[in-house]
């Protein structure tokens, strides 16, 4: 028997590994920002005041490089026609240290989000992508299903454990948390991106 799966309406999450990343440079650069500690979120971390940071001077060639990577995720994974453009509207700079962690939570006023990963290890703690939308899970949650294995259509969250290097860049509004950090320090720099141009076949809407 022939068997087509066809695997519909997924939503794109793609890592990149970006070799030309200067790890020392960055994270040196990233020492000297100043922080403060947020306990908005579970697990309390340190954050850049600055929610600019890829603005600076300094980030330049790391901001290139991020760009390139949004270029990529909406050109070559979403198909979007070339007169939309995409720009980064914030971004700033983490560190989690001993037990730091991230609760559940999307971004908002934004459409594509991403994270530039700078130190991390084995035990920093992986990012949670959840399926919570209970219209896009196979079998409603008040069946409790038993499954032999998870995979892309009964998963209900996805964990990765990023590498130094790595960008990931996922749609906004979906919803993920950091693991709690247990050795080290974990280092990253998160962004968001907004859209310019004119779109809509039915209401158009002009932005710039």
């Amino acid at each position: 028997m022939k068997t087509n799966i066809l695997p519909l309406f997924a939503k794109p999450v793609v890592c990149l590994n970006c070799e030309d990343i200067n790890l020392d440079e960055t994270i040196a650069l990233g020492q000297e920002l100043d922080f403060v500690q947020t306990d908005k979120y579970q697990g309390s971390f340190d954050v850049s005041i600055d929610t600019n940071v890829l603005d600076r001077p300094e980030f330049t060639e790391l901001k290139k490089i991020t760009e390139s990577s949004i270029e990529f995720f909406v050109r070559d994974i979403c198909a979007i026609q070339s007169n939309i453009k995409f720009y980064i509207t914030s971004s700033w700079y983490n560190k989690f240290k001993h037990m730091n962690s991230l609760r559940k939570h999307h971004h908002n006023n934004s459409i594509i989000s991403g994270v530039i990963y700078l130190k991390t290890n084995d035990n920093s703690g992986p990012i949670v992508f959840h399926n919570d939308n209970y219209g896009n899970q196979l079998f409603p949650p008040n069946v409790d299903m038993e499954y032999a294995s998870r995979n892309m259509f009964n998963a209900t969250q996805h964990r990765y454990l990023p590498k130094p290097k790595d960008i990931i860049l996922f749609p906004s509004y979906m919803e993920h948390s950091v693991d709690a950090n247990s050795e080290g320090e974990r280092h990253s720099i998160a962004f968001n991106v907004f859209v310019r141009g004119s779109f809509g076949l039915i209401h158009e809407l002009d932005l710039k």
